[in-house]
């Protein structure tokens, strides 16, 4: 996205739109792309059977660890059931698995609705407020680290990672100094 932003960045919004959808297609082109895909899509597939079926999944069990997490919070729906505790659930459940691999299941296992609710919270609020000083570099690069833990915690749960926690407050942080510039 940012190459077509920096080459198109004198049209219009669809235009731009197009350029991603064609660079996203030419990279589909690749044999090695499209290799790839398929193998994930199969594994998905082979442990959602294997899931259904009641199999143990030893290699990457992510639809285990989505599961495992919505029975978690539906246990305890509000407050959740404290931080580290998903090692001992999954673990009743047949697989240890030490967090569930997103942030926002993370938030809810650990701190129910409240955790996940102050999560969307404050990441709403830190797109909100970037989003507005985008044209800054500061604002950029608040917005990018907003952008890149939020859907990168959609895959895994970065925030336990003491690197990207990092990151993070100090991207909230720099929100309090966004109109000094």
């Amino acid at each position: 996205p940012l190459i077509i932003q920096n080459l198109l960045y004198r049209y219009s919004s669809k235009i731009k739109f197009v350029g991603y959808f064609l660079l996203i297609c030419s990279l589909l082109l690749s044999p090695t792309v499209r290799n790839k895909t398929n193998r994930t899509l199969n594994d998905w597939n082979d442990q959602k059977e294997k899931i259904i079926k009641g199999q143990l999944i030893v290699e990457h069990p992510r639809f285990f660890w989505i599961r495992t997490s919505v029975e978690a919070i539906l246990e305890s729906p509000i407050f959740g059931l404290g931080t580290g505790s998903f090692t001992n659930y999954s673990e009743n459940k047949g697989h240890v698995a030490t967090h569930p691999h997103n942030n926002l299941l993370y938030m809810g296992v650990s701190f129910g609705l409240m955790g996940m609710f102050s999560y969307l919270w404050i990441f709403w609020r830190m797109l909100k407020i970037s989003w507005g000083k985008r044209n800054t570099p500061l604002g950029q690069f608040t917005l990018s680290i907003c952008l890149v833990i939020f859907v990168g915690g959609i895959f895994d749960t970065h925030i336990l990672n003491t690197g990207t926690l990092i990151l993070f407050i100090m991207g909230y942080g720099f929100l309090f100094h966004l109109d000094e510039l």
